[in-house]
């Protein structure tokens, strides 16, 4: 049934809603500020309140999902069910649809509007720290890193939890990345350590993983290196470290070795504006053929693994 439910989901999320589409959390922020008034209204608050409403920004979510699993098991054959799995995944495909995300914004690279570019990678990729307007190396390196995690954060992960603990697993994960959207903005936030822990155990297997396929996928010998470098830990980021993955693939681990923004150049650092442009134009174009393959790959591991029963 996973393997149905997967395919399903990923059809409609491609073909059926083929624009770029954000996934409406609004009930999350509902959620967390019904949370928060209900601590707030404690005649005596104490320190450990954080953590009270840290534990039920989890626990209410996932214990009405549950439910809601248990109730509807075996209702119209399973059909229910499945409704209810596929709606799960959509809701963690749907935070930004990778694709669109990038013919979006290689509208504006395309047509040199840097200022566009630059406030797509504010507005829609929420880059804390985007680079310069004028700084077309910057604004190209940051958008292929954004896009390539956010790849890695809406499909691969997902996948790898709904594998492991299907809706509940994905629903974890999906709360998780929108916390973190939540307590970035206050660096004081005694929450702000525990998601990060929380993402880092989240991302461990599936970024090795990542690592793995995309070598299957693209230039295997690059990719083991930077597996072996990485190894059991990595000061890099995660985001980093899925990149320099993908740009090992594509046969480029020279420019994989640096997270200096203003080191890394694309074939030729000398090349004029305009032919800056065609080739990041092509890099970008390369990575989402990348990521296309490796999620081709992942679904027919997934489908031989349904076919020998694995699962």
């Amino acid at each position: 049934m996973k393997f149905l439910v997967v395919l399903t989901a990923i059809l409609i999320a491609t073909i059926w809603k083929p624009g770029l589409v954000k996934i409406d959390d609004r009930w999350f922020l509902k959620l967390r500020g019904a949370i928060e008034r209900i601590k707030q209204a404690k005649q005596k608050p104490g320190k450990s309140d954080w953590f009270l409403v840290f534990l039920a920004t989890y626990s209410v979510p996932l214990l009405m999902l549950a439910l809601v699993l248990t109730f509807s098991t075996g209702v119209l054959f399973g059909l229910v069910s499945i409704v209810v799995h596929i709606f799960i995944l959509l809701m963690a495909f749907d935070w930004m649809n990778p694709q669109a995300l990038a013919r979006q914004y290689l509208n504006h690279w395309e047509r040199g509007y840097s200022e566009a570019c630059y406030l797509f990678l504010e507005e829609q990729l929420e880059c804390a720290d985007p680079p310069a307007i004028h700084e077309n190396q910057e604004l190209h390196l940051t958008f292929s890193k954004l896009y390539v995690y956010r790849c890695f954060t809406c499909m691969f992960v997902t996948l790898f939890w709904y594998l492991i603990a299907e809706p509940l697993g994905v629903l974890f994960a999906y709360l998780s990345y929108r916390l973190r959207r939540i307590v970035l903005s206050d660096t004081e936030s005694p929450e702000l350590e525990p998601v990060a822990g929380i993402i880092q155990l989240l991302e461990w297997l599936p970024l090795r993983l990542m690592g793995l396929t995309l070598g299957l996928v693209g230039n295997f010998e690059g990719c083991l290196s930077r597996l072996k470098r990485i190894g059991l830990g990595s000061e890099e980021s995660n985001a980093q470290a899925v990149y320099e993955y993908a740009l090992c693939a594509l046969g480029r681990p020279d420019q994989a070795h640096t997270s200096d923004r203003e080191s890394a150049h694309i074939d030729n650092p000398e090349a004029t504006s305009d032919e800056y442009r065609l080739l990041a134009l092509s890099q970008i174009d390369s990575l989402q053929s990348l990521m296309q393959r490796s999620q081709f790959l992942w679904l027919t591991v997934l489908a031989l693994g349904t076919v020998l029963g694995w699962q």
